[in-house]
């Protein structure tokens, strides 16, 4: 008797549980569908934002099926997306490198002054970006576009730009260094850190690719490449063209599967050293080559069979100086 009265209690709070949970889904809902222009403030979405992802992963805990989660999970993907667009579509951030060693030996001074956290002074006159780093540590640049990996899982895709003149610290900041991981290997932990808790629901696929571009040509970095006996020939050179949907479509790029974030780090670190023999291989100046790594999310919601497609491009272009200046050909 005591066991049946303990699985009746455990059944009577799960129904509660139950209950509880599906009455806040649908006053989430009912508050986005209530809310009008003057809500629409980043900081207060954010706010709703967390509320329903606190919700549906209850609701998952106690095993609700996913057919009820539907209307609220869209609702959230929505709201992110929102909260996405507030922040602009396109986003200019400014880091600044400091001065090294060589350029202090050499007498050369700092020319700017940051006037405030968005504001940029130089002796040409002031620039505003949406955020400004003096130079910042790897992990607050990180932080000001960790949310765009949330919007490639929920489907969007997400491209990150490094711009500027050689030596300015592009690769650093998207690569960083043995010491300091940079925005990808931050973007891959970031991934693999909100898919994992959706494993139960969800069935993911990842994928990744690497390409380098050199005077209108694309080098596929995935493939191996023989250090010993490479030459131009034995690296093999890609087509882009446009699909029936009118998708760009990169013919023979190598695409690996992975399944963690480890894989996807020594992938990465193989296509950055492929990258050097290649190079080296083609007499390419990095300075002016394009790398773009490309990781591709695909979800499948295993019950209500929802596949969603999103797509994260990091891309570090080549100095944009002038040729003359870089004595690069």
């Amino acid at each position: 008797e005591d066991f049946v009265g303990r699985v009746e209690a455990s059944l009577l709070e799960w129904d509660n549980q139950m209950h509880a949970v599906r009455a806040d889904l649908k006053q989430a809902v009912v508050d986005w569908e209530s809310m009008n222009a003057s809500d629409t403030e980043t900081s207060f979405l954010k706010e709703v934002e967390d509320r329903l992802e606190d919700v549906i992963r209850q609701a998952r805990q106690i095993g609700m099926e996913e057919r009820e989660l539907v209307d609220a999970d869209t609702l959230r993907r929505k709201i992110h997306n929102v909260i996405e667009d507030l922040k602009g579509q396109v986003r200019v951030y400014c880091r600044v490198r400091p001065l090294n060693e060589r350029e202090r030996a050499m007498g050369d001074t700092e020319a700017i002054r940051a006037i405030d956290s968005m504001t940029l002074e130089v002796p040409q006159g002031m620039f505003h970006f949406d955020g400004l780093f003096t130079p910042g540590d790897q992990e607050e640049v990180f932080d000001n576009c960790a949310d765009l990996v949330q919007s490639a899982v929920d489907g969007h895709n997400v491209t990150i730009f490094a711009y500027g003149q050689t030596g300015a610290g592009k690769t650093y900041t998207m690569y960083g260094n043995q010491r300091e991981e940079g925005l990808a290997a931050r973007t891959i932990t970031e991934l693999f850190r909100i898919i994992e808790p959706m494993n139960h629901n969800f069935r993911f696929r990842i994928y990744a690719s690497m390409v380098e571009m050199y005077n209108n040509t694309l080098l596929d970095l995935l493939r191996p490449v023989s250090k010993s006996s490479v030459s131009p020939k034995d690296i093999p050179k890609l087509s882009v063209r446009y699909d029936a949907a009118g998708n760009v479509i990169v013919d023979s790029l190598c695409e690996k599967v992975v399944l963690d974030a480890p894989e996807l780090k020594d992938l990465l670190k193989r296509g950055l050293s492929h990258r050097t023999v290649a190079a080296n291989a083609m007499n390419i100046e990095s300075s002016r080559s394009h790398l773009i790594f490309i990781i591709k999310v695909l979800s499948t919601n295993r019950q209500t069979g929802e596949l969603l497609s999103g797509k994260l491009l990091l891309c570090d272009l080549g100095g944009s100086e002038r040729l003359k200046k870089s004595e690069s050909i």
